[in-house]
């Protein structure tokens, strides 16, 4: 199976979002994703250093609570999840193996992902481990602390001060250009969640699937980020320089969110689906006008002229610039070629609700790099 495009633009150098301290405790347990600015959701893996069949997990910093805790999918048949006020305790008959990792195997809820937010930084949530055997006893001979980088909402971060950001579009259908100073003297975890909505001179726009990016202290970071407006641009529209933060989310991130994780797994390559010649020989225009053309149907419900005349432009733009690879292209042909991958797309979005994860966690995990 080729490696998805979205895959690629999606996956950073995500491995040391996943480190805890100190480093024995972060090889026995692997944060998977930190989403959500209140309730937080969190997924970890589990790598045991011996037979386990206990593992006991708990959050120590005071001021926050735990609101849930589930066996997530990695974990063995037969095993359970208990939660006593902030301790959860993780135990089956089927004692998990030394070597193997068991993905997205505890599920979590916090109501927030630090102890606090300001110009000066933020404190991290602390948690204890201990991991038992078949027998009882405790792995390593006691619990281990364990810490992570704090994922921050950006919108949040932005508001408390603890970084500034700026964003400029590029085009009337994006992406945009976004810009972030960090203020503090601590490495900061940021996060723009799908479906969050950024404003300018009387304008909506609305942000993709995107993978949170870290950054160190005192330091500044740019990168394009996949936003594009709540509704298509009609030709030869105007649009905003520059778009805002809101702190708000569009009535159908979920939605957003189901639609980018079915173009992930179709672009991943699906059985017996063969791609058309305009996927084919130009992936990089093909996948984004896909993924907005679907947004733009859950969202506004555009008439379906438009989509011809948004790839008659595309087609022609590529003609300007002498794509050899793009002679010959039809727009007809390339409007049907994107109604066929969008019905592909749906029936892959009505399968999402049958996973073990749930539609949010999937996102999350497709986010932080799965």
């Amino acid at each position: 199976m080729r490696k998805s495009l979205l895959s690629t633009v999606l996956t950073t150098s995500l491995l040391l979002l996943g480190r805890a301290t100190p480093s024995a405790a972060a090889e026995v347990l692997e944060r998977d994703w930190c989403v959500g600015l209140s309730p937080v959701s969190w997924g970890f893996s589990v790598n045991p250093d011996g037979p386990t069949s206990e593992i006991h997990l708990e959050l120590v910093s005071g001021g926050v609570q735990v609101l849930s805790a589930d066996a997530g999918p990695g974990l063995p048949d037969g095993w359970t999840v208990t939660l006593s006020e902030k301790t959860l305790v993780a135990r089956g008959e089927t004692a998990l193996t030394p070597g193997t990792r068991y993905q997205h195997a505890l599920l979590v809820t916090t109501n927030a992902s630090t102890l606090g937010l300001n110009r000066q930084g933020h404190e991290p949530l602390t948690w204890k481990l201990e991991t038992r055997t078949p027998g009882g006893q405790a792995l390593g001979g006691r619990s281990r602390l364990v810490g992570f980088p704090p994922v921050l909402d950006l919108a949040d971060a932005v508001s408390r001060g603890a970084v500034t950001a700026s964003i400029l579009t590029r085009s009337p259908a994006g992406p945009v250009e976004l810009t972030v100073d960090n203020n503090s003297w601590k490495e900061i975890w940021l996060d723009v969640a799908p479906g969050s909505i950024l404003t300018g001179h009387g304008a909506e726009w609305v942000v993709g699937l995107e993978s949170p990016f870290r950054m160190m202290p005192k330091q500044k970071y740019g990168r394009t980020v996949r936003a594009f407006p709540v509704t298509p641009p009609q030709p030869n529209t105007h649009w905003p320089r520059s778009v805002q933060l809101s702190g708000r989310t569009h009535p159908k991130a979920q939605a957003l969110a189901e639609l980018a994780l079915a173009a992930e797994t179709l672009d991943g390559g699906v059985p017996k689906r063969r791609p058309g010649r305009f996927e084919s020989i130009e992936p990089f225009e093909f996948w984004p006008l896909l993924y907005q053309w679907a947004a733009w149907v859950e969202m506004s419900q555009p008439p379906a002229s438009l989509l011809k005349i948004m790839v008659a432009e595309r087609v022609e733009a590529l003609h300007r610039r002498g794509d050899p690879m793009a002679e010959g292209l039809q727009v007809d042909a390339v409007v049907t070629e994107i109604e066929t991958a969008l019905a592909d797309l749906q029936a892959l979005r009505a399968g999402l609700a049958d996973k073990a994860l749930s539609v949010e966690q999937q996102s999350a995990a497709a986010r932080f790099g799965r």
